[in-house]
């Protein structure tokens, strides 16, 4: 049975964005800011192997948005189509600017994430088990997990689901059978 999706309270992002940053630290990440990648991909809803392959081209930050249309797979690389087939456009909220100002700071590399994928993928889970293990958030996050955010963040915030979709980069059916989840408590109504 497929697990219904985890949404991450909003005022548990900045405990896990800064347990990401200080794992950057160690040996194994030689630079990388995994707090940068966590938050875009948070923000935008990207999925990983999206992230992972934008390069600064596909950035249109004059119009505040930015272009999808590769991805990054673990056994074949770099592929010249998205996971559905469609390039699509992103908006960029003030957030993601902001981490694309810090990631301009930090290095001149052609993709917006130059580190290792699969480092990044393992730190998140073992920074999110550690984090969990101390009590700190209600959960073993997963990456994916800040995809179902923004897009269970977005349609909460009214955004009309069909934007939503494009965005993300399928379908509203699949948006509401697969991503949406919810990122508050709520009473059940009185009739």
């Amino acid at each position: 049975q497929k697990e219904e999706p985890r949404v991450i309270p909003v005022t548990m992002v900045p405990v896990m964005l800064q347990a990401l940053r200080e794992a950057a630290s160690d040996a194994h990440s030689r630079g990388a800011r995994w707090d940068l990648v966590a938050d875009f991909h948070l923000q935008t809803g990207l999925r990983p192997a999206e992230g992972f392959a934008l390069t600064w081209d596909d950035m249109d930050v004059d119009n505040g948005r930015f272009r999808v249309c590769r991805n990054l797979t673990i056994t074949h690389g770099v592929r010249n189509r998205t996971k559905t087939g469609r390039a699509r456009w992103v908006p960029l909220n003030e957030p993601s600017m902001q981490v694309l100002h810090n990631l301009q700071k930090l290095h001149n590399e052609t993709h917006l994430f130059p580190w290792s994928r699969t480092s990044y993928m393992s730190t998140f889970r073992r920074v999110m088990q550690r984090l969990y293990e101390r009590g700190a958030i209600p959960a073993r996050y997963r990456p994916y997990d800040l995809r179902h955010t923004q897009i269970s963040v977005a349609l909460e915030r009214g955004v009309p689901v069909a934007q939503v979709a494009a965005w993300a980069g399928n379908s509203p059916e699949v948006c509401w059978r697969h991503y949406a989840g919810t990122t508050g408590t709520y009473e059940l109504p009185a009739i």
